[in-house]
C-alpha cells in the first residue's frame, strides 16, 4: 500500500518487488474489490484513512526540492520509521 502512495507506476512497482506486472496488477483488482474503491487514488485515500500510510504535509511538500524525480519517488516510498 505505501507504493501505492508513490508515483510510479505499477510497472516499477513490480520491479520495485521482484514480481511481473500481471502479479501486480492482480494484487491491485483484488485490493479494489476488497476494499470496495474503483482507484489508485481510492486505495491511497483508504491506505492514509486507516493509518497504513502517514504522509506528513510538510514533508511531502518540500520533499526533495532540487532532486531528481526518482529520488523523490524513493524518499515517498520510504516508511516513516526509517526516515
Amino acid at each position: 500500500m505505501q507504493l501505492v502512495c508513490t508515483e510510479w507506476t505499477y510497472k516499477e512497482i513490480a520491479d520495485r518487488m521482484f514480481l511481473s506486472p500481471r502479479t501486480i496488477d492482480g494484487y491491485r483488482d483484488a485490493l479494489f474489490e476488497k476494499l470496495n474503491v474503483r482507484t489508485r487514488v481510492g486505495l491511497a485515500m483508504f491506505a492514509v484513512r486507516s493509518g497504513i500510510v502517514n504522509i506528513d504535509p510538510i514533508t511531502v511538500a518540500y520533499a526533495g526540492e532540487g532532486e531528481p524525480m526518482a529520488a523523490r519517488k524513493r524518499s515517498l516510498a520510504t516508511p516513516l520509521a526509517e526516515r
